[in-house]
């Protein structure tokens, strides 16, 4: 996907590429990569990952990580050209892409991680994740795609992302991610060399990987099975169900984290939102590594409204 920045990018390049080794731990190639560059993602499994990192080295990048395992399907772009490109007004989108990529997201972090991964439209909801069915049909109509996939990242954008579907003449599939995570994992495993059903069927696959839990402040007292919550309660939700009440919303997450985790868990993300202050995220990414020191814990700014945090397992 074609990507544009308005200001002049730190690193050069945005690399992406596949390592497959054999049981190789994630924590080795986060440990190699580390002080490498900026926006590392690394997603995928112990035999299996896919890499973003924006970097001013991608060519000792990929020399380094070949020692690990075999790479392929090295993409290197020139974040300076497309800069310029941008500030010429030259047309930069997805023309020469056979497939686009619409996603609906909310908050400013959110929107520059999906950016960063090559979507080709972001729809910005702001404070609600509830765009109207003509605001889908615009952005489908303006990507200069005629195969599209659409990512909602909410469960209750999925009927008007269907009416949006049936009013374009274009190839359009709905990836029905009810979560921004859920989203972002399977906007990594798209691959452009795919056909748009097997880009479905894929990225489809990964949503089953993905749980989701977010912490919130209750708006009314609630009744759920033996939680009696009250209104201005912090609250952790997974699934829709309450899971952890409390007063100190970072004791609401670490419980709700502790509750979402399991044996086989490799990996935790929290995307910590506007009314969270950075310190405080860090202090629950340091809590979160100590108790779970076999688990990779990540920490990137959400951005998102309302949510205290959006927590992410896989």
């Amino acid at each position: 996907m074609v990507k544009v920045w308005k200001e002049k990018p730190k690193e050069r390049y945005c690399l992406e590429f596949f390592l497959q080794s054999e049981s190789l731990p994630k924590t080795v190639l986060s440990d190699k990569l580390k002080d490498t560059g900026s926006s590392t993602i690394i997603a995928g499994t112990d035999n299996l990952f896919k890499v973003h990192i924006h970097t001013n080295k991608p060519d000792e990048i990929v020399k380094a990580v070949s020692l690990l395992g075999e790479v392929s399907r090295v993409k290197i772009d020139d974040m300076f050209e497309q800069q310029q490109k941008f500030l010429s007004n030259k047309q930069a989108d997805s023309q020469d892409h056979n497939i686009g990529v619409i996603v609906v997201t909310s908050g400013k972090g959110w929107k520059e991680v999906f950016k960063s991964l090559g979507a080709t439209y972001i729809i910005n909801c702001r404070k609600t994740m509830n765009p109207s069915v003509n605001e889908l049909l615009k952005a489908i109509e303006k990507v200069n795609c005629s195969n599209i996939i659409l990512l909602p990242n909410d469960e209750n954008i999925l009927p008007g992302a269907q009416q949006s579907v049936s009013l374009t003449s274009k190839n359009v599939e709905i990836v029905p991610s009810k979560t921004m995570p859920e989203g972002i994992s399977s906007l990594l495993s798209f691959n452009p060399e795919y056909s748009l059903e097997e880009n479905k069927k894929q990225m489809e696959e990964i949503l089953n990987v993905v749980c989701t839990g977010i912490v919130a402040r209750a708006t009314r007292p609630i009744k759920n099975k033996d939680l009696e919550v009250g209104k201005g309660d912090f609250i952790g939700l997974s699934k829709k169900e309450i899971i952890t009440r409390g007063e100190d919303y970072q004791i609401v997450a670490l419980d709700l984290i502790n509750s979402m985790i399991k044996e086989d868990s490799k990996l935790v993300t929290i995307y910590w939102g506007k009314d969270t202050k950075d310190n405080i995220a860090k202090k629950l990414c340091e809590e979160v590594k100590n108790k779970f020191p076999d688990v990779e814990v990540e920490l990137y700014y959400g951005g998102q409204f309302y949510y205290y945090y959006i927590i992410s397992i896989e």
